[in-house]
């Protein structure tokens, strides 16, 4: 019975330890095989960013052949990279067990993703910029899915893991160890013993999968859900300055702090925001680790939670690594990038690329200079283009010599036919670049300008062997002077010019031609010519009919054949030139389309009159004018037309002034007359309405009968200021009164316009800074669905939190900001931050239309627009469909250029709104023109709607309009349950106003949305 028994116990005993053990086997394997498997998914997401980069450089460097085919081969091995690296990872888990769908899945989005960006790049013109931004347009985006599919991989491989151990835990003997351990008997002593030995087995396998951790090349970090560190392994601690028995314990944000490389904010890290939002954070890059000592290190991070067998979060852990060295690597190979294309932009000599087909690759600006052609014209040409026929065999000689390497270079003097036709002498130096694989890569070649040497050896020549020759040729007139200064020799150019006969001139001093009497002039030439040999200079010589030309002569000190010396005078006459300079002085004082006096002549003009009034104590006006939607000429009819016109807006202004007043063109379509010694401002006044009558009549030009307004604004010295600027300034505020007031009119300056102006300028002054400080913020108001009461959605307005003067109200700032065009700056805010808040509802279950408005301003510039909404939408990943823009029906005014705009806009999936509806011009067929797809009744008709007929009837109208053309409607300015009513009776869908709430800060709002939740929200 004894034996029995010891026999039981060890039988369960062994039993129960070899379960045990085999549970310690298993999951040291399978943590090995997560890591292994988590090693190799952030290296291929790294691949895949490499891969993405190499592409962009590709498209940012295609100009250039050489660093194109670099990229690209950088392209093609990170391509690879990633390939091996799948293929990697599919061995891992067919080693485990695991289904390898997924990777095969990757596989096939990878290989796809190459041969989209192969087919796209076939359409690359390198000469053409436009291709590039074309080219990346084809694939923009199509990494996406590759980069989610990695993302989802990496979730479904943690689950697999933990599955693994729960099918181990549950498995037959497992448990059957569990019962014999409870059936056999006097089990405990020998259960003990073996089972002390299998925890220590596993306590060594524990310690290998310790030793697994240390020893993995990135830096990994583990947190709780509190967020409290648990364990650093040793690479994580030397990149983060901390032992780990320093930061365990610690809260996260304290050890593990990460700024911004771009504007030094700090950031949330990736283990942070998996402990925030739950979801696993890809490899990201441009953040900068702030360490205990101070320094700092470049890294690239990801995060994903920890789940337990039964999938539930227990932690985050987080993998980071060093990339300081690759940005440095970046910073010195940019660096070298530029430091080569200033040398070779600003060589003082020729440089070029040269293909083997004889291509010019490329070139820099001194080769340009050379030859005549721009760098565009060279790259389509080849050298032997240019190259004068006389040369061509031998540089074609020589090239073969260099591409059969049976030399290592080559030099000759030869000559290129510039672009207008003329040969230019230059020396060549041409080597070859040598591929590794020894095949020739291309030529470079060096280009020096000997022109100037070839033309002094051929004049050398020529004088040598015949001085009259010379002459002849000379296109100038040419004198040989003796050193008694007597005419010596001549050309014929000479003889026209002067007018005189051989023997005549042959008989004159050059004080007999020369009108020339200052002595201190004539004694300074010959002082420099007998110092540096010549002189240059312009002077008159007297013909022999006493006409005087202008001319531009050159003294050069040559040896004569026989020993003598003499001066060889050049000269050729210059009065054309000189009357031309006079015509462009003339020009630089004048408007060249109007012929009236510029800018620069008022100034002069005004700070005369101003000196000259104040000695006299007398008066000056300044009438500052702007003609009205100007504008709208230039585009309806063109720009001559508007030329034409302005021409003619000049000749009757002259019409309205005195000839010792002056009138002045000073900007596109703005002029200034200066009223010169006035009784008093109502002689201004009285300049003014004569003004605004000529320049009302009717203007033909061409066939087009026109009619335009000016608005004129008028400031008097000296009360409305003493100085030029002074009164330009307040003469120009007092044209924005006359604007403002309607234009057509005119305005005097007043002390209340310069208070307005000052206002002006402060309040942009300030919006400037707060722009800078983040004192912006905005208000929501819900709109409201007529139908069930519920907030379907939201309209974005804008509210500045100024620290000394409260909230400022929109009213008071917009206009200072759409005159100041900071508008931009604040338009592309609101869409970051609704983007940032509709994606943060989006998150959260909420089915939410959030509308903002967009400035006329902002689409003016319809690139930097398009820019700034998409890389919102790329930035916070919110569904474009759950973005209205609102603008006014003004634009609709203007619309050259406008559809391209909005159905771009629209192609994002973002809608769009018409604001104010009724209270513009807009037409029936722009609606049907732009892909509008909302109308937003005006305030206006709907406040009196519940009382005034005309408003009723006007809202009923606009309602059955917009249903017809099948567009949405909105109901703005709803203040009473009756106007609720109404509309719901007439079929508008949708209300916002005081009725409902008035606009509200974020958080007030999301306590409302609880009150009355949105579709897909929680009640």
């Amino acid at each position: 019975m004894l034996g029995s028994s010891l026999l039981s116990m060890a039988v369960g005993g062994y039993w129960f330890g070899q379960a045990i053990e085999q549970l310690g086997i298993e999951a040291r394997r399978d943590t090995a095989a997560i890591v292994r498997l988590n090693d190799l998914l952030a290296t291929v997401e790294s691949d895949v960013a490499w891969q993405t980069q190499e592409w962009k450089d590709m498209l940012l460097r295609a100009h250039d052949p050489v660093l194109l085919a670099k990229h690209q081969q950088q392209f093609m091995l990170a391509a690879d990279r990633v390939k091996y690296r799948l293929h990697q990872a599919q061995e891992t888990l067919q080693a485990e067990g695991v289904p390898v769908s997924s990777v095969t899945e990757l596989q096939r989005l990878e290989q796809s993703l190459v041969e989209e960006y192969t087919i796209a790049l076939r359409s690359l013109k390198s000469t053409n910029p436009l291709s590039y931004r074309e080219v990346d347009r084809q694939v923009m985006g199509r990494d996406r899915t590759l980069r989610a599919e990695l993302e989802r991989w990496r979730s479904t491989l943690q689950a697999q893991a933990d599955d693994r151990f729960v099918t181990l835990s549950a498995t037959p003997s497992f448990y059957g160890a569990g019962w014999v351990a409870i059936l056999l008997q006097l089990l405990s002593l020998l259960a003990f013993i073996l089972t002390f030995r299998a925890l220590r087995k596993i306590g060594a396998g524990d310690a290998r999968v310790r030793a697994i951790y240390q020893s993995i090349g990135d830096a990994v970090l583990v947190v709780d859900m509190q967020g409290r560190i648990e364990t650093i392994n040793e690479t994580a601690q030397k990149l983060m300055g901390w032992t780990e028995a320093a930061a365990r314990g610690k809260a996260l944000s304290e050890v593990f702090q990460l700024y911004d490389t771009n504007n030094q904010i700090r950031v949330a890290s990736p283990a942070e925001i998996v402990l925030r939002d739950g979801r696993p954070i890809p490899m990201s890059n441009g953040m900068v680790l702030h360490r205990p000592d101070g320094s700092t290190v470049a890294v690239e991070d990801s995060a994903a939670p920890v789940l337990d067998e039964h999938g539930q979060a227990i932690g985050v852990v987080m993998v980071f690594h060093d990339v300081s060295r690759r940005y440095a690597m970046l910073r010195e190979l940019r660096h070298e990038r530029a430091l080569f294309q200033q040398t070779f932009d600003m060589a003082a000599v020729g440089m070029a690329h040269v293909g083997l087909n004889g291509r010019w690759l490329r070139v820099n600006h001194k080769l340009c200079e050379i030859t005549g052609y721009s760098e565009e014209e060279l790259l389509q040409l080849s050298f032997r283009s240019i190259t004068h026929p006389d040369d061509i065999e031998r540089d074609l000689d020589a090239l073969s010599e260099l591409l059969a390497a049976r030399i290592n270079y080559f030099q000759a003097e030869k000559r290129y036919i510039r672009k207008d036709g003329s040969c230019v002498w230059v020396a060549l130096t041409l080597s070859i670049i040598w591929k590794e694989d020894g095949t020739p890569d291309y030529g470079i070649s060096i280009i020096e300008n000997i022109q100037t040497r070839k033309d002094a050896e051929q004049a050398a020549a020529l004088a040598q062997s015949q001085y009259q020759s010379l002459f002849e040729q000379m296109p100038e007139g040419v004198l040989l002077i003796g050193e008694n200064v007597q005419v010596i020799a001549h050309n014929h150019e000479a003889l026209r010019q002067l007018e005189y006969s051989s023997e005549e001139l042959l008989q004159l001093h050059v004080w007999d031609f020369e009108a020339l009497d200052d002595a201190a002039t004539i004694a300074t030439r010959k002082k420099k010519i007998s110092q540096t040999g010549r002189d240059d200079f312009e002077s008159r010589y007297r013909t022999r009919s006493g006409r005087m030309i202008d001319v531009g002569v050159s003294v050069q000190r040559v040896q004569l054949p026989d020993g003598r010396q003499a001066f060889q005078t050049l000269f050729h006459d210059i009065t054309e030139q000189k009357q031309a300079t006079a015509q462009i002085e003339h020009l630089a004082y004048h408007d060249q389309l109007t012929g009236l006096s510029n800018r620069r002549l008022l100034q002069d003009r005004l700070a005369q009159a101003l000196s000259s009034a104040a000695r006299r104590n007398a008066q000056v006006a300044l009438l500052y004018l702007d003609l009205d939607h100007f504008k709208d000429v230039n585009d309806a009819l063109g720009h001559l037309a508007g030329d034409d016109l302005l021409r003619k807006v000049a000749e009757r202004l002259l019409t309205c002034i005195r000839s010792e007043d002056t009138l002045a063109r000073v900007g596109g379509d703005e002029f200034v007359i200066m009223l010169n010694d006035i009784g008093g401002p109502e002689d201004a006044g009285g300049v003014a309405h004569k003004i605004l009558q000529e320049i009302s009549m009717p203007f033909h030009t061409g066939d087009d009968e026109l009619h335009i307004t000016p608005s004129i604004g008028i400031s008097i010295c000296p009360q409305d200021g003493r100085d030029g600027v002074t009164l330009l300034k307040n003469a120009d505020a007092a044209l924005y009164q006359a604007k403002q007031s309607g234009r057509a009119t005119h305005r005097f300056f007043t002390s209340e316009l310069q208070e307005k102006a000052l206002e002006r300028l402060k309040i942009e002054r300030l919006l400037r800074k707060a722009v800078e400080n983040q004192e912006f913020e905005l208000y929501y108001q819900p709109q409201v669905d007529l139908r069930n009461g519920r907030v379907i959605g939201c309209e974005a307005l804008i509210r500045w939190n100024h620290p000394g003067m409260g909230q400022v109200s929109p009213a008071r700032f917009i206009p200072v900001a759409e005159h100041s065009n900071l508008i931009i700056e604040i338009g592309d805010w609101v869409i970051r931050e609704v983007c940032r808040q509709a994606k943060r509802w989006q998150d959260q279950g909420l089915r939410l239309k959030v509308s903002f408005n967009v400035s006329a301003r902002q689409f003016m510039r319809p690139a930097e627009l398009l820019q700034v909404l998409r890389g919102a939408l790329d930035d916070t990943g919110v569904t474009p469909s759950l973005l209205e823009i609102e603008m006014t029906e003004s634009l609709l005014l203007d619309p050259h250029g406008l559809g391209t705009v909005l159905d771009e806009i629209r192609a994002l999936g973002i809608h769009l709104a018409l604001d104010d509806f009724g209270t513009g011009y807009s037409s029936l067929s722009y609606l049907r023109r732009f892909p509008i797809d909302i109308l937003k009744i005006d305030r206006s008709f709907v406040s009196d709607s519940d009382k005034n007929e005309d408003d009723a009837e006007m809202v009923k109208t606009i309602i059955g309009m917009a249903h017809n053309l099948k567009m949405s409607l909105i109901a703005e300015g709803v203040e009473t349950a009756g106007q609720a009513s109404m509309l719901t009776e007439y079929g508008c869908e949708v209300a916002q106003g005081y009725h409902y709430s008035r606009p509200m800060q974020v958080a007030a709002f999301e306590t409302l949305l609880q009150q009355r939740p949105p579709h897909g929200g929680q009640s």
